[in-house]
């Protein structure tokens, strides 16, 4: 994807974060590695020739929740040092951000959080920033009501925020539907859409 971005002429930065371990490293850090990254590129606009106020995060699958939660959850972590965490912008793959029921994610927090605590549909406010979600609708992984809802709720909210779904595939746009956590089939034509539609939005940002 950074490839892809930069490709177009944008600085795309590919950020690293922790991964839970079901030990000592939960969530919760991976969620303190992309606010602490977002917040990095903006004290860095100018040695980075950027602007600090159009910064778009881009996440897929759990790494969309990171890249919304960074905006979204926990607001009194987003500010150090008088940086924010909150990107520009969101554009999504495949997120997971309507967890809050997730059992997987209760033991990942390792009792320190509950689910409910870093899903991003349960912080949507009015004064968001705009979020593009590519989404298939046979998702069992990361399900497509989840985002249909909360672009709703967004929408409500007054946040721009739309779905761009693709019938008959499942998580990442895949074309195998009886295993898509780890066998992925991927739609080459749907895919190849999604990503001009995420390019358009991000133009018009």
């Amino acid at each position: 994807s950074a490839r892809r971005f930069a490709g177009l002429g944008l600085v795309a930065i590919s950020i690293q974060y922790r991964i839970s371990d079901q030990k000592n490293v939960t969530p919760l850090d991976a969620m303190a590695d992309a606010r602490d990254a977002i917040r990095w590129v903006r004290s860095q606009a100018k040695s980075l020739g950027i602007d600090p106020n159009r910064v778009a995060a881009y996440g897929v699958s759990a790494g969309g929740q990171l890249a919304a939660a960074a905006a979204m959850v926990m607001p009194e972590e987003h500010i150090k040092e008088g940086v924010s965490s909150a990107a520009n912008a969101l554009v999504l793959y495949s997120p997971a951000i309507a967890g809050a029921q997730s059992g997987w994610v209760n033991r990942l927090l390792l009792g320190r959080a509950k689910a409910a605590d870093i899903s991003p549909d349960r912080f949507v406010r009015g004064g968001q920033v705009p979020v593009h979600i590519t989404q298939g609708e046979e998702d069992t992984v990361t399900p497509y009501s989840g985002a249909r809802n909360f672009c709703a709720h967004m929408n409500v909210a007054g946040n721009p925020c739309e779905v761009r779904r693709y019938a008959g595939l499942g998580h990442l746009l895949s074309r195998k539907l009886d295993e898509q956590e780890w066998d992925c089939d991927v739609d080459q034509v749907a895919r190849t859409d999604a990503w001009r539609a995420e390019e358009r939005f991000l133009a018009n940002r």
